[in-house]
């Protein structure tokens, strides 16, 4: 059995206990503690702990710079991916809008397509020409046109006929045009949610809260881990939550002047306002007594007057 000598970690009373056992107990004041890491401990210099507390610090703010920098990047692709949605967005309704234009336009297409395919088309064309023909015939009955009438009625109808056939190339050529154009629309539109998609899994949005996922709150947030006011997301989300507050106390106080300064302007126009209406007032008195005092002098004169002719 080897013996060592310690000091209890607890309260430095001397000890010696037996290097081939684990655990110690301190004889004192009872405190346990493994025997091996204060035996190491021990032999650990002050020069020694010096430096590794130092190696410790510097790992720790190094930890600190990692988790600061990671973070910051993440903050970072939250709001470049925020902003490039927004106007992928802003893109993909576009598309949609025009996706829906097409759809209707193409349906209108088919439509008339439709009616001017061979077998329909000449039966149309057929019937237009037979009541040219008959109003041309009728005209000439009753008219008595003559050649010219039947002639005309003719031109028309063959001229219905071309614009048939030339209707029905160009709706043959619209449809396919159309179903090209709305087909290309349909891969952009998918090709844009794919990307979509994509960028919310590489943005990684549910990093950030909810509440902190718009443009103002991520844009603040990263200035902050950026420059190191904060090292982490929840100092960032603390700093901006204090600085909305700071920022809502402002804005009542502003709102509260802005009150008060009505108020001063409304008391001092009703200051203004009674001043007037006393100034009016005596103004109104002085000529009640000026009219008063002519009335009275007026008095005076007739009673003189006739105190003079009774004499």
């Amino acid at each position: 059995m080897k013996l060592v000598s310690l000091a209890c970690p607890h309260c430095k009373a001397p000890l010696e206990v037996n290097q081939e056992l684990t655990m110690a107990t301190c004889n004192y004041c009872g405190y346990q503690f493994m025997i091996e890491n204060e035996i190491n401990y021990s032999h650990v210099t002050e020069k020694d702990a010096e430096r590794i507390g130092k190696a410790a610090e510097r790992a720790r703010r190094e930890n600190e710079e990692n988790i600061a920098i990671k973070t910051t990047q993440k903050v970072y692709a939250v709001y470049d991916g925020l902003f490039k949605l927004r106007e992928n967005n802003g893109k993909l309704a576009d598309l949609q809008m025009k996706y829906k234009n097409k759809k209707t336009s193409l349906f209108w297409a088919k439509v008339f397509h439709w009616l001017t395919e061979p077998v329909k088309g000449e039966i149309l064309a057929i019937i237009g020409i037979i009541l040219i023909l008959y109003l041309t015939i009728r005209d000439m009955i009753e008219n008595s046109t003559g050649v010219k009438g039947l002639f005309t009625g003719l031109v028309i109808s063959a001229i219905m006929y071309c614009v048939m056939r030339l209707l029905r190339i160009y709706f043959s050529h619209a449809v396919v045009k159309r179903a090209d154009e709305r087909e290309q629309l349909e891969r952009e539109i998918n090709e844009l949610k794919t990307v979509n998609q994509e960028m919310k899994i590489k943005a990684d949005f549910e990093f950030v809260p909810v509440k902190y996922r718009n443009e103002d709150a991520l844009k603040y947030m990263y200035e902050a881990l950026r420059v190191r006011r904060a090292h982490t997301l929840a100092e960032a989300m603390n700093q901006y939550d204090a600085e909305q507050q700071r920022l809502a106390f402002l804005k009542m106080q502003e709102q509260q002047q802005e009150l008060q300064r009505r108020q001063m302007e409304a008391q001092t126009r009703a200051a203004q306002e009674q001043m007037r209406a006393a100034q009016i007032r005596q103004g109104a008195d002085i000529v009640n007594t000026v009219v008063t005092a002519g009335a009275v002098i007026k008095v005076g004169k007739e009673i003189s007057k006739v105190i003079r002719e009774f004499k």
